[in-house]
């Protein structure tokens, strides 16, 4: 009779989470203890800056999305004087800090279903626990490229717009 394979689920989302893996082990238990949505202080503060280090792409665009639409509507009753200039600016301000509360209470719950889908995603090929260990650490993690590219795109366009 065959053995039953071991698990090694923890040693997948340790390499998923690199560095700072203790802390998302804790809050990806109470995710799965039911403790869906837990604060984060980094995702509050930094919001699509954190998105983009923590690998996740596409809510930060979405979040990028709807800022600009929220931005764009701001504009629109300002031109139109439905609001004042001065009521536009607290509008902006209050909404910078709700965008703040909602992405540090969903930043954990997004981060730990990314990285619950790619896991399990791994788990269901052929490749070996050290090979998809590689692979974990290599999806997962952090990046500062998208904010290298952020500035070198700031950078050009005030090198060029003078």
């Amino acid at each position: 009779m065959a053995e039953p394979e071991e698990d090694y689920t923890e040693d997948y989302y340790h390499a998923y989470f690199g560095q700072s893996a203790d802390y998302y082990l804790r809050k990806l238990e109470q995710y799965q203890n039911g403790r869906k949505f837990t604060f984060n202080l980094g995702a509050f503060f930094f919001s699509m800056l954190w998105m983009l280090y923590r690998k996740m792409f596409i809510p930060a665009l979405v979040y990028l999305g709807l800022v600009i639409a929220q931005g764009m509507i701001i504009v629109s009753l300002t031109e139109r004087s439905i609001i004042t200039k001065e009521t536009a600016l607290y509008i902006d301000r209050g909404m910078t800090l709700v965008w703040g509360i909602v992405v540090g209470f969903l930043g954990n719950y997004l981060y730990l279903r990314q990285a619950e889908t790619k896991v399990n995603r791994l788990k269901r090929t052929s490749l070996s626990p050290q090979e998809r260990v590689d692979r974990l650490h290599q999806m997962g993690g952090t990046t500062y490229m998208p904010h290298i590219l952020l500035a070198l795109i700031l950078l050009m366009s005030v090198l060029f717009n003078r």
